[in-house]
């Protein structure tokens, strides 16, 4: 029967037929073979996966199970024993704090692994980790627009410190999230994790779009891009501290967060952060 008989014979015309068709989908059964029944029947189908999408893979919507049940570490202190990041108290706080709070300064002592979980946000924002929380100035939920076209920048006192993050925290993070030690691979519990990540001495990128860059501190290293996030290492330690911050602060408008690391330095730009004695148009 010819499309535009079978359009006749239920009364539809053969735009509105073609419509259907476009809404129907290409999985759906041929409307040249089907009867006004069938029809019927798989446009409500069409229409309920439509208003009742799939949900998103669990650990694409939460970042702290993702953390903790999927992301390996490596301790050089301890031999380079590789373990699963530890379920601490700590990490489930961190987790919310680096979702909801678009400028977040962590102040902390050493060996509690705050690194690792920041690196482990930059691969989950990478790959398209999706939270509803995380808003823009305007209360939008941005990270729901993508599952990619990322852009992080990983930003250390030294270049070559960032690099080091981005080879052995980030890229560690990323080899055995797709090889794992134990377990299946990533894509089996989140379908539409980049499947190839090409590697550069700066820079590592998806196949969804999205790319961690490493820089070293100042002023102009990020100013002219748009961010989705800025990780910020060892801040108390750098010489230009609050250049480097006041000057990429502008780059986050539109939905971009911060996340600032350090160890504790009296008498430094981070110190009066913490002190709460920098304006809060800044920090």
């Amino acid at each position: 029967m010819s499309q535009g008989v079978w359009s006749q014979s239920v009364g539809l015309s053969k735009e509105t037929g073609e419509s259907l068709r476009q809404l129907m989908g290409p999985t759906q059964p041929s409307l040249e073979a089907a009867d006004g029944a069938e029809m019927k029947l798989a446009l409500l189908q069409r229409l309920w996966s439509l208003e009742n999408p799939a949900p998103k893979p669990m650990y694409q919507t939460d970042f702290h199970r993702f953390l903790i049940e999927r992301v390996w570490t490596k301790d050089e202190a301890a031999g380079g024993k590789v373990a699963r990041v530890p379920n601490w108290p700590l990490f489930a706080d961190l987790a919310e704090d680096l979702v909801v709070e678009p400028k977040l300064f962590i102040e902390k002592s050493r060996r509690v692994m705050a690194t690792w979980l920041a690196c482990a946000f930059d691969v989950w924002l990478a790959a398209g980790g999706q939270d509803p929380r995380w808003k823009n100035e305007q209360g939008e939920s941005v990270l729901l627009n993508a599952s990619g076209n990322r852009r992080i920048f990983v930003e250390s006192r030294k270049y070559e410190d960032s690099c080091y993050l981005l080879r052995h925290r980030i890229g560690f993070i990323i080899d055995n999230l797709l090889n794992p030690p134990e377990g299946k691979p990533i894509q089996e519990y989140w379908p539409e994790f980049p499947r190839r990540w090409q590697f550069k001495e700066n820079e590592i990128a998806g196949d969804n779009g999205s790319v961690i860059t490493a820089l070293g501190q100042g002023a102009d290293q990020s100013r002219s891009y748009g961010v989705t996030a800025l990780h910020f290492e060892e801040v108390a330690f750098w010489e230009m501290a609050q250049q480097a911050i006041e000057g990429a602060i502008p780059t986050l408008r539109g939905g971009g967060h911060i996340y600032c690391i350090t160890t504790a330095q009296a008498g430094t730009y981070a110190a009066s952060i913490v002190a709460e004695q920098v304006t809060e148009t800044l920090f």
